[in-house]
């Protein structure tokens, strides 16, 4: 079983297994999807595929690296990963064209708290699960670092890229001591 995100990653992952003709059989609402393959597939939320991998529920996990390396799964020994290639996109800091310079420090919203720290050590760092766009027009943060793929949504919220953090793009983790049960399923996923 592969544990996918829904959203983003999963549309591109669908994506990347048609052109190798593993087609998803979806039926609205289902839990579990089968594939014309020996493989099933399972949407979850991201943050939950960690979990379900290091206590043995499925097999293999497959999320966007920005999770990856925010929650520190990296540093988990039991843990075997590797990149994929099937999307791209970028954590970029982003802002408004105007900045509260009165205050003595300036806010940073994210869900990337972790990696916010490492980048911003001057700043108040606000955790906050997505509306980041929305946290800059309301005034609660001077900053957001969040995901852009096309620039789309900062462009039509008159907000600006200020510099690129790092790519973002899927990575696909197991239990080291599943490697001989996920082999099969890595090979056709190269």
């Amino acid at each position: 079983m592969i544990l996918v995100p829904k959203g983003r990653v999963y549309n591109y992952f669908k994506f990347f297994l048609k052109k190798k003709n593993i087609i998803i059989s979806e039926i609205k609402r289902q839990l579990i999807y089968t594939t014309n393959s020996f493989f099933k597939i399972i949407k979850v939320k991201s943050e939950d595929i960690y979990y379900l991998i290091k206590n043995k529920h499925a097999n293999i996990g497959i999320i966007g690296s920005d999770v990856f390396y925010n929650n520190g799964i990296f540093r988990d020994k039991k843990i075997s990963f590797l990149k994929m290639n099937f999307f791209k996109c970028r954590i970029s800091l982003i802002r408004n064209k105007y900045i509260n310079k009165k205050r003595n420090y300036l806010f940073l919203s994210t869900k990337y708290d972790n990696i916010a720290k490492k980048i911003s050590k001057h700043n108040k760092i606000i955790k906050i699960n997505g509306s980041n766009e929305i946290c800059i027009k309301l005034k609660v943060s001077d900053y957001i670092l969040d995901i852009v793929s096309t620039g789309e949504t900062i462009k039509k919220n008159n907000l600006f890229e200020i510099y690129k953090i790092y790519d973002v793009y899927p990575i696909l983790f197991y239990l080291r001591e599943h490697k001989n049960v996920v082999n099969p399923i890595i090979e056709i996923l190269k």
